[in-house]
């Protein structure tokens, strides 16, 4: 038989905690071997512990919680992280992204979005909550539209100004 995979979590809340162990070892391949409540207490458990993912939950005081998990990273550059937020926010899952985590999920997604979540970071892929997505999505693409109409803008008026109103082309001297 196969060892689970041991998860560390990271979330303030004891009830919280509690419910994500709950339902992370309903599936048997998964063991919550520690939790804390800080990411300062946390380092020191992922020395100890040596999980194959760390779920850790990152607030509004995102600051502090994405030099951490900076830290996290550079120390435990292989591990699977997974970020679990209330933030609905596209910039901030981008901040955490950028930051280390693995995945991005939000604390209002459906607790089998979480079990999904864990399988696709153990499984060293991506993963980001749909309505995240969506907001990254439509982000960029008025990121695109915007820069493709400032684009159009610069070729029509280069349209409209006749050549000679440009001003005179200067040539380079002979040699």
């Amino acid at each position: 038989m196969r060892q689970p995979k041991r998860i560390i979590l990271v979330d303030e809340c004891a009830f919280l905690r509690r419910s994500i162990r709950s339902l992370v070892e309903v599936e048997p391949d998964l063991r919550v071997c520690a939790e804390s409540s800080a990411c300062a207490h946390a380092l020191r458990l992922l020395s100890a512990r040596r999980p194959d993912l760390l779920i850790l939950e990152l607030e509004s005081r995102a600051g502090d919680l994405m030099a951490a998990l900076r830290e996290i990273r550079r120390s435990f550059p292989h591990l699977p992280i997974l970020v679990l937020t209330q933030q609905e926010e596209s910039l901030h899952a981008e901040s955490a992204l950028r930051a280390g985590a693995d995945g991005y999920v939000m604390k209002r997604d459906a607790p089998e979005l979480l079990l999904r979540a864990v399988a696709e970071v153990l499984n060293r892929r991506i993963f980001v909550s749909p309505a995240i997505q969506q907001m990254i999505f439509n982000r960029l693409r008025a990121v695109e539209a915007s820069s493709a109409a400032a684009s159009g803008r610069r070729r029509s008026a280069r349209r409209v100004i006749p050549p000679r109103a440009r001003g005179p082309k200067i040539r380079s001297p002979a040699r």
